[in-house]
């Protein structure tokens, strides 16, 4: 057999064998996955906006794609910071986002935090970031995710009500 008829043919099945492997899958995302992630964004945040005692962060997923061994989770996270002595939202922000995790021993770790561009770059972002059949959900929620808001605010009465 001639040397580039082997090299071609080598070339090919790399190449199938890598497209059988990389398909992405749809996953679903456990009460773990999404403690991690809450965990990931306070973390991220609370050296950030200094303005609060604690924070509270509460997300909304739109789904989650798995491709060799790396979970991408697309989100709607709202994050809130709030001081006990004067219970009203002292910072925060509200948001889509990409989460990517690996799992690491038993759990999952988080490998990448994205969010999208401020300004003119916002939307084309988002559409960057996040599968088509989730990007335009994603930028209609901006603003509009009262259920998330409730969620914190439930559980900033039990924080305060501590003690």
């Amino acid at each position: 057999m001639p040397k580039y008829l082997y090299f071609i043919l080598t070339l090919i099945l790399i190449l199938f064998s890598g497209c059988s492997s990389s398909k992405e899958q749809n996953v679903q995302v456990t009460k773990e996955m999404n403690e991690i992630i809450t965990n990931h964004i306070k973390e991220h945040y609370k050296n950030v906006y200094h303005s609060g005692d604690r924070q509270f962060e509460a997300h909304k997923v739109y789904g989650a794609k798995e491709n060799r061994g790396i979970v991408s989770i697309y989100i709607f996270s709202v994050y809130k910071e709030y001081r006990k002595d004067e219970p009203t939202e002292r910072s925060g922000h509200s948001l889509p986002a990409l989460v990517k995790l690996k799992k690491d021993g038993d759990t999952y770790k988080v490998i990448k935090y994205r969010e999208p561009e401020d300004g003119s770059l916002y939307a084309r972002s988002i559409k960057k970031m996040f599968p088509k059949e989730f990007a335009k959900q994603a930028s209609l929620d901006a603003g509009n995710v009262p259920e998330l808001h409730e969620q914190i605010d439930e559980e900033v009465q039990k924080w305060l009500k501590e003690e």
